[in-house]
Order: structure tokens, then sequence, then C-alpha cells
């Protein structure tokens, strides 16, 4: 059993299944937008910081730009560094009583849900039976003209990028019965 998981464990819990995320990077399908576009401001902001160093200018203008260099270069590379880091310190667990989330990098942060609490789960899988589960769901208001559809919410707690993803959430769907 994994060091990061053992502490986390009750007495009378069982470990049914534990696992870790793929490492290294990867896209989203949001960035196939994002991504270019924060190059274009990455390259736009060293281009206009580079011109206010040589041309004259009024002095130290050139500084106004560094802040914005850094906030490129972290939303076009740094922010997939960051998620791969994560992902290279995070550990799913499965018990008998709950699902477990531990995440040891920038600092140690637990996230466990009782399985009974569990409202909805939602599984998104891609070729080689690898992908994610995402727990609970988030419901706008709906009218009875409008209804709503219950979706995964953005940021709920999920097993990302893990293998065998039919066999973890057929798993979850028996314990919920």
């Amino acid at each position: 059993m994994n060091k990061t998981l053992q502490p986390e464990l009750m007495p009378n819990e069982r470990l049914l299944w534990s696992g870790q995320p793929r490492p290294g990077w990867r896209l989203k399908p949001g960035d196939k937008m994002r991504l270019p576009v924060s190059v274009l401001f990455t390259l736009f902001v060293i281009y206009w910081t580079w011109q206010a160093t040589t041309f004259t200018t009024p002095p130290n203008l050139w500084v106004m730009g560094v802040p914005f260099i850094f906030f490129g270069l972290y939303v076009s590379v740094g922010r997939y560094w960051v998620e791969a880091q994560q992902r290279n310190y995070t550990n799913y667990s499965i018990t008998n009583q709950r699902v477990i989330i531990v995440c040891e990098w920038p600092f140690r942060r637990v996230i466990s849900i009782p399985i009974r609490d569990i409202d909805h789960v939602f599984i998104d899988e891609n070729t080689h039976n690898i992908g994610s589960i995402i727990f609970g769901m988030n419901v706008k208001n709906s009218t009875p003209f409008l209804p709503q559809r219950p979706k995964p919410k953005r940021f709920a707690p999920s097993f990302e990028a893990i293998s065998n993803v039919k066999q973890v959430y057929a798993l979850i769907q028996s314990l919920q019965k």
C-alpha cells in the first residue's frame, strides 16, 4: 500500500483500489484555443518590452512589461508544468467506505468523499481505456421552459487520467448499491 494513503485509512476500512494519474504534460480540450492565444500574448509582451528598452521612451518603461512576461510564460508553459507536478504527486484510492484523493505537491491536500454522499459519478473515457471519473454534479436553476440536465461540476473532485477507468467506475457503482 502507498505510504501517502496509509495515514488516511480508518481502522475499519479496507483498501479496494489505488492508483495514480498518468504522469507528464497533458493538453485539455479548452487548451486548443487557450494555448495559441497565450503564446501570441507572450510574444507580443516580449516584443513590447524589448521595444521599450531600445527606443527613446520614458526611463524604465520596460519594467512595466516584466510582470506581463512572467504571466505569459506561466499561462503558456508554466501551468502545464505545475499540473504535471501535481499529477506526479497525487494518489487516488477507493475503500469500502470512501473515495480518497491525496495530493502531496506543493503542499499536502486530502479530499475524502464518503461513498454514500456521492450523488452522481461521471466518466470521461478516451481511447486505450484511460479517462477520468468526476464526482458530483452541478444543476442550475431550471424552469418548466428550460429544463437543465445534470452536468459535472467544473472543479469537482475527480480521478484524472487513470488507467482501466471502466473497471474503477464499475467498482464505484457497485459500492453505491
